[in-house]
């Protein structure tokens, strides 16, 4: 438990980091120096980066989709297989849900978590953007626990 605790944070954290390096271009109307112009792209490219290393430590650990949302921020994990598996945060890392096995029909995704939630998740494959870092995703994912919805983008990925 402390394990996935730590890792949830670490999660949160390269989002965290993604995010607040995607603003600091803003010069707040000012022209910017060209200092300022290289240093906020190279956090750009640098933010980018590490998004994307995120992504690629998710496939490695066996994620076969993933997706994010925002306000209230979430991500959510799916492992593919013979049983399948959700994992996801929710609320900023307030709150987790974890499913061990999910049963899949068509593009829903549905269990119950062990207090008797019903938890649903909806792959739509359609263009998304995601709101907080303009970066686009070919899938929207819908996020239902009981009576909480969440809606963000998402990809499959490959390992």
């Amino acid at each position: 438990m402390a394990t996935q605790k730590s890792l949830l944070g670490i999660r949160w954290m390269a989002l965290i980091t993604v995010v607040g390096a995607l603003g600091c271009a803003s010069t707040g109307g000012a022209k910017a120096t060209e200092g300022e112009a290289e240093r906020a792209g190279a956090e750009k490219e640098t933010a980018s980066a590490e998004n994307a290393a995120v992504w690629e430590a998710a496939a490695s650990r066996g994620v076969t989709f993933r997706a994010v949302g925002q306000e209230p921020g979430w991500v959510l994990e799916l492992f593919d297989g013979s049983s399948p598996r959700l994992e996801a945060t929710l609320e900023y890392g307030e709150r987790s849900v974890v499913l061990d096995s999910v049963q899949q029909s068509g593009d829903a995704y549905t269990g119950t978590t062990a207090d008797g939630t019903l938890v649903r998740l909806r792959i739509q494959e359609e263009p998304c953007v995601d709101t907080m870092s303009g970066e686009r995703f070919p899938n929207h994912a819908t996020l239902e626990v009981g009576t909480d919805v969440f809606r963000g983008c998402g990809r499959t990925l490959s390992r």
